[in-house]
């Protein structure tokens, strides 16, 4: 039985597939953007769909002009009846003698014109955004997909490099790099084009090489496959080639990472102008208008509710987008276990019996510890349970305090065990990789002196304490009870499961199963571990600045409005004229510009997260803080 895709993409084709296909010159680009966005379409399927699509839409679209013009119906009736001035009857000169004198309205015409003009409107909107929407995605998908290229090349040039320091051929290369798309995700996708293509189509790898060259949407992917075939045709050493690579996208990190920095300073700037010190003036300059007699308190209230949140918000988005991501990809490498089931003599003993007693034990304090291990994975999942609290002090406060200052405290109860848990796992995965380039460093040092990648472990797992080092013993323990090597450092993967160390136990399980230089793998991934370690580091001092000067704007904005409360409303109240009592009641003003005060303190702590560690999770702690010294201040003067 076909599925419901493959039913409407035959009835989508059957009614437009035939004018489609005989117009291929006019849609090449589209074609072309279907197979860089690994579509896996023809492009005339694709457009019949989306006209089916489009369709479709219109007729809501239709059917919603009809239920949307009763309510739009009066204003624009007056707009018509200002300029045609229906209320003059206007009879037809009809003079048949068997039919009455007709008179029309042109307001009933008029009535009847601008419905059918809004349901052609709705009908013609609906169709062309679903139509263009269909035309925007291959693109969108083709950018997604060079940013994931661009991302993950350098790591997959590295493994290259590792294989080919061993004699293994280009071709092997390539299969093995295939195989591996939870590592390396678009990148193996991009080699698996090429195997495909060599396997189904008969292509040899120039070929099918040139055909990923024409259609893979990264350039730098472009011009590692143009120097590689140029080396491979003019029998160079691939190894030099790959490694002249390996060096150039390490210089190109740099430039880019010292790039990001430069615009990182001036976003930092331009928030403190535009998102603290501009409502900050704003609100000072309502706040005399209103002592004048001639401000609004509604634009205090869309100064505190849309433009100080939005500001922040925007500042946020702006800067997580533009930040350079570092892969989140964690593969789950396959372990190949030989399981024996024990005989029924063994079964009956005694010590098997304690065997399975103690199994059952932990499968049960592994039970109960579950919803805390989820948490420590996913520490998201915290709100689940913070949130039901939360929710519970706000019922029972609400009434017994200031309900803005109820509800600060529900939100700072919600987020507290969510920052807990998410700066925990941000510790350990940055203590782990703090330790993977000492760790890959000695692993190289001692192979290289002869020993064995087993005594290598051995040595290794005594010389350091905690982190890594506690997964390195237990991988020794796997190997003395008879794991193969390979089988133990995908364990040792599987456990730590950070995406950095995965990619070095991939370059090594494939190194011992294929062929290579072990120690040569050891000293590449110790130094592609060592240059993201040193990027992470500058980056770290580098955005501190940067969250300093948040801070600092924060706590101008907070003391501003410290002196507005203390000082500039209590005269401006007392004094003899009374203008502002007039405008608005000191209450009111004062309520107005605490919750501006609070959400400054809110999302500030957002944009520091996002600014100094390029993750919004990481904000909540700079909101906490935030919060608590608003929330002080703020106590202490109402």
């Amino acid at each position: 039985m076909k599925p419901p895709e493959a039913k409407i993409s035959r009835l989508a084709y059957s009614i437009f597939g035939k004018k489609l296909k005989a117009e291929k010159s006019k849609y090449a680009k589209l074609d072309r953007l279907l197979k860089s966005a690994r579509i896996p379409k023809t492009y005339d399927y694709y457009l019949a769909e989306a006209k089916l699509y489009s369709v479709i839409s219109a007729v809501f679209g239709a059917i919603t002009g009809m239920i949307v013009y009763p309510f739009i119906k009066p204003q624009l009736m007056k707009i018509f009846t200002n300029v045609y001035k229906p209320e003059v009857p206007y009879s037809l000169p009809i003079s048949l003698p068997s039919l009455p004198k007709i008179t029309i309205s042109l307001g009933d015409v008029g009535n009847y014109v601008l419905m059918v003009i809004i349901i052609l409107l709705f009908t013609t909107l609906f169709y062309y955004l679903v139509y263009g929407l269909f035309l925007l995605y291959p693109s969108i998908k083709v950018d997604e997909r060079k940013r994931e290229i661009e991302r993950m090349l350098p790591y997959a040039v590295n493994y290259m490099f590792a294989l080919s320091r061993g004699g293994v051929s280009v071709l092997d290369i390539i299969y093995s790099l295939a195989n591996h798309e939870e590592t390396y995700g678009e990148v193996a996708r991009e080699f698996q084009f090429v195997v495909y293509h060599m396997e189904f189509f008969g292509m040899d790898l120039h070929s099918a090489m040139m055909e990923l060259y024409d259609i893979t949407p990264s350039p730098t992917l472009k011009e590692l496959i143009s120097g590689l075939l140029t080396t491979i045709d003019s029998g160079g050493d691939i190894s030099v080639f790959l490694a002249g690579k390996s060096e150039q996208y390490a210089e190109k990190a740099r430039v880019e990472q010292k790039g990001f920095l430069d615009t990182l300073a001036l976003l930092a700037e331009a928030y403190v102008t535009a998102a603290v010190a501009t409502p900050l003036f704003l609100f000072i300059i309502e706040s005399i208008m209103l002592a004048m007699g001639s401000g609004d308190i509604s634009t205090m209230y869309a100064l505190a509710y849309i433009m100080v949140p939005l500001g922040s918000i925007s500042f946020a988005g702006l800067i997580y987008f533009i930040t350079p991501k570092g892969t989140e990809r964690v593969a789950i490498l396959e372990v190949e276990e030989e399981r024996m089931e024990p005989t029924e003599e063994v079964q009956r003993s005694e010590l098997y019996q304690r065997f399975v007693r103690a199994l059952k034990k932990k499968k049960s304090l592994q039970l109960l510890e579950a919803p805390l291990h989820v948490i420590r994975e996913q520490p998201i999942y915290s709100l689940v349970f913070s949130i039901p609290v939360a929710l519970i002090y706000l019922i029972l406060a609400i009434h017994a305090i200031r309900p803005e200052f109820a509800v600060v405290i529900a939100i700072i109860i919600a987020l507290a065990p969510l920052s807990f848990f998410h700066e925990m796992k941000k510790r350990w995965l940055s203590r782990i990789k703090e330790q993977i380039p000492e760790f890959l460093k000695d692993l190289a040092g001692i192979c290289a002196t002869g020993a064995t990648l087993q005594q290598a472990i051995e040595i290794v797992a005594e010389t350091g304490k905690g982190g890594i080092y506690e997964e390195v013993n237990k991988m020794q323990r796997d190997v003395e009870w008879g794991a193969g090597l390979v089988e133990a450092f995908a364990k040792f993967s599987n456990r730590l499961k950070v995406p950095a160390l995965t990619r070095v136990v991939v370059v090594l399980m494939d190194v011992l199963r294929i062929g290579g230089d072990l120690t040569e793998a050891l000293h590449l991934c110790a130094r592609d571990a060592e240059l993201e370690r040193t990027l992470a580091r500058e980056r770290k001092i580098s955005m501190l600045i940067y969250v300093i000067i948040i801070y600092i704007a924060f706590f101008a904005f907070l003391g501003i409005m410290y002196m507005l409360f203390t000082k500039f409303f209590p005269s401006m109240f007392q004094s003899g004229g009374g203008i502002f009592k007039k405008t608005v009641s000191k209450d009111e003003l004062i309520w107005v510009m605490s919750q501006a005060t609070l959400f400054q303190g809110l999302f500030s702590g957002i944009v520091a997260g996002v600014m100094g560690e390029g993750d919004p999770l990481s904000g909540i702690k700079h909101s906490i803080i935030m919060l608590i010294v608003t929330l002080g201040v703020l106590v202490s003067l109402i």
